[in-house]
């Protein structure tokens, strides 16, 4: 059976600030059956006047990006990084298959001109977006829309399942016919990114994390992120739902049935 729509483990903090536990989820995750793995590039004295302590433990050196990507495509996996500076995306050059736009940047104009220059495929997170900025950010990147991936998402951590708004998933796929459009999962669980699938989303990104006890303790991610035997579900759903949605209608009894029809 066919996938119609890729299945990303994001990282985010679950590394805990440990290259080997890095590696250890890039590991797992292929074991899932996942499409490609994500980290993130930030500086904490960048996103916050007075950064939360001990929030500069996560993050990624530099250096560890191009084990970390060698390390994915070892094992056939996309690799994919959202940085959180012009700076810093000038960085990724030559190392990331896509970059990640996160929903706070949206607007960033500096920042998407970075990531342009890049040269590869972009996804960009919308939850909080009107569809003005949505369409302006698009105008920025000025990419041919088959190289662009629009995620719909709910920026709460965990978003609950009332609050995911697939309705406007939908209303994105009729808007941006050019564009790809996927969901960036904050909810706990597989059932809303199971439902965006049968909506018709191409790409899911949820947080993914290892069952390790200092994970569930230190990493401000762990609340909302998938343990990797669900994502293994997931990725598994993914791949049956196609066929599901897309198979041909039977009129009455199917063969299997025949032996009680009759």
């Amino acid at each position: 059976m066919s996938k119609s729509c890729r299945i990303i483990a994001e990282i985010g903090s679950n590394w805990i600030g440990d290259p080997k536990v890095a590696v250890r989820h890039v590991e797992v995750a292929a074991k899932a059956g996942v499409d490609g793995v994500k980290f993130q590039l930030f500086r904490a004295k960048d996103l916050y006047d007075t950064p939360p302590a001990g929030l500069e433990r996560f993050e990624l050196p530099i250096e560890a990006i191009a084990t970390l990507s060698s390390h994915a495509h070892n094992y056939g996996l996309q690799f994919s990084v959202t940085p959180y500076s012009p700076e810093l995306a000038g960085a990724l050059s030559g190392q990331v298959d896509t970059v990640k736009v996160s929903a706070y940047d949206l607007t960033y104009d500096d920042l998407l001109v970075a990531v342009v220059a890049l040269d590869v495929p972009v996804v960009l997170s919308t939850a909080m977006a009107t569809f003005d900025e949505i369409d302006h950010a698009l105008s920025v990147l000025g990419k041919s829309s088959h190289q662009i991936t629009l995620l719909h998402g709910v920026a709460v951590y965990p978003a609950p399942l009332g609050v995911s708004n697939l309705a406007r998933l939908r209303s994105m796929i009729h808007r941006y016919p050019g564009c790809k459009v996927g969901l960036s999962d904050h909810s706990l669980g597989v059932t809303i990114a199971i439902a965006a699938i049968m909506l018709g989303a191409t790409h899911i990104e949820k947080h993914a994390k290892l069952k390790l006890t200092s994970i569930e303790h230190i990493s401000p991610d762990a609340p909302h992120s998938l343990h990797m035997a669900a994502m293994k579900k997931l990725t598994a759903a993914s791949t049956h739902i196609p066929y599901l949605m897309n198979n041909t209608m039977i009129e009455g009894p199917q063969p299997c049935e025949m032996p009680l029809y009759n």
